[in-house]
């Protein structure tokens, strides 16, 4: 008996606003910014900056459930929080950016230059020989 007293008098979780990153390390230089809200906010902006204190944010208007991809970011660290006018909504968000090495995208784009270039030969050496054998 005592347990359906306390289940029912516990009042339920209230979910807090969230704002999620698919990955905190991105190696791609993109990343998707998920949000949702507890209460619909009359206006809220998603602000990013490069510094937790947020000076020289940039703003944007976002709905009230969803998610954003941020593409084309340099190396480097940016923050991101949701804020409805002076109330920040969320807790800052830090999202690291380190692209992979030139040297290393230049050897995966030889890599495949050379198998590509080995699969082209042997379907024209494949096909040269099929044509042969039919005279």
């Amino acid at each position: 008996m005592w347990l359906l007293i306390l289940a029912t008098s516990v009042a339920p979780c209230v979910s807090a606003n969230s704002l999620e990153v698919d990955t905190p390390l991105s190696r791609e230089g993109y990343f998707v910014l998920s949000w949702s809200f507890s209460s619909s906010p009359s206006s809220p902006v998603l602000q990013q900056a490069s510094s937790p204190d947020f000076r020289n944010s940039i703003d944007r208007e976002i709905e009230s459930e969803g998610s954003l991809t941020i593409t084309g970011q340099e190396d480097g660290q940016y923050y991101f929080r949701l804020v409805d006018g002076p109330n920040s909504l969320t807790e800052p968000l830090l999202v690291t950016v380190e692209h992979h090495q030139l040297s290393r995208a230049g050897f995966f784009f030889s890599l495949g230059l050379i198998l590509f270039t080995v699969l082209v030969v042997l379907i024209l050496q494949g096909s040269k020989r099929e044509g042969t054998a039919d005279v």
